[in-house]
C-alpha cells in the first residue's frame, strides 16, 4: 500500500535526525573555552633609597684633665659628625668640678676648623689643683659649609726619658708629613692617653713662623703612652 510504503523512509529520517541532534550536542560541548588563570600582575620597580640626611653637629670623642701642682688642663677631642661639611666658629666650654659637683674653674675654648668627619683636640690651662677633679664639655655654635680651610690632627711623639711617660710637665711634638707647613701665626693642641685610653692630660701653644714641626707643653696627671695634635692657622 502507498501509506505503509513510507513508514520505514520516516523512521530511518528521525533515527538520522536524531543522530545529527546528539553529534551537535556533543560538538557543542567540546567547543566550550577552557577558563584561564587571572593575569600575573607586573613587579613595580623599587624607588633606589634614600640617602639619610646629613647631621651638622659636634660630640665630644674623649676628654680628661692633666694636672700637675698648681695646673691643671682640661682636654678634649671634638668630632665633626657631619660626612660632607666642614665646620668652623664652634666652641668648647671646659668646667672643672670638684668631686661634689661644685664648678671651680671654667674656660672657653674655640675648637679649630674640622673636615667633615675629622677630629680634633682642645686644651686650656687652668691656675687650679686636685686630682680628684673632673670635667665637663659643653659644645655651642659652629657654621657648616662646603671647604676651607681646617686642622690637621697628627699622632705624635711624647718627649721624655722615660716610656711611658710620667706625670708632671712634658711635651708633645709632632712633625708635619703630608701636609703644606702653615706659615704665620698657627694654634696647636694635644691630647695624651694611657695604656688603656684613659685621657691622662695634654696641652695648648700658639706660635708665629713655620710649623712644619709642632711641640706641645704638656701637663699629665699619669703616664701616657701617645697623644693627638692638632694644629691649624691661628683663627
Amino acid at each position: 500500500m502507498p501509506g505503509q510504503a513510507r513508514r520505514p523512509a520516516v523512521a530511518a529520517l528521525g533515527a538520522a535526525c536524531a543522530a545529527a541532534v546528539l553529534c551537535a550536542a556533543c560538538g557543542s560541548a567540546a567547543s566550550q573555552p577552557t577558563p584561564t588563570g587571572a593575569p600575573t600582575p607586573t613587579p613595580s620597580p623599587t624607588p633606589p633609597p634614600t640617602a639619610a640626611p646629613d647631621v651638622h653637629a659636634l660630640a665630644v670623642a674623649a676628654a680628661g684633665l692633666g694636672v700637675y701642682q698648681e695646673t691643671t688642663v682640661p682636654v678634649a677631642l671634638v668630632h665633626n659628625r657631619s660626612t660632607q661639611d666642614s665646620v668652623s666658629g664652634a666652641t668648647a666650654h671646659f668646667d672643672v668640678l670638684s668631686p661634689g659637683g661644685r664648678v671651680l674653674l671654667s674656660a672657653d675654648v674655640p675648637i679649630p676648623p674640622l673636615a667633615p668627619d675629622a677630629e680634633g683636640a682642645v686644651a686650656a690651662r687652668l691656675a687650679l689643683s686636685g686630682y680628684s677633679n673632673t670635667v665637663r664639655v659643653r659644645l655651642a655654635g659652629g657654621t657648616w659649609s662646603l671647604g676651607g680651610q681646617t686642622a690637621s690632627t697628627l699622632d705624635a711623639t711624647v718627649s721624655c726619658e722615660d716610656r711611658p711617660c710620667p706625670a708632671g710637665p712634658r711635651s708633645a711634638t709632632a712633625t708635619v708629613t703630608g701636609t703644606p707647613p702653615i706659615q704665620g701665626a698657627f694654634a696647636a693642641a694635644a691630647l695624651c692617653v694611657d695604656r688603656t685610653g684613659k685621657v691622662t692630660g695634654g696641652g695648648e701653644e700658639t706660635g708665629t713662623g713655620s710649623a712644619a714641626r709642632v711641640t706641645v707643653p704638656l701637663i699629665l696627671s699619669s703616664p701616657a703612652v701617645s697623644c693627638r695634635v692638632t694644629f691649624s692657622a691661628a683663627f
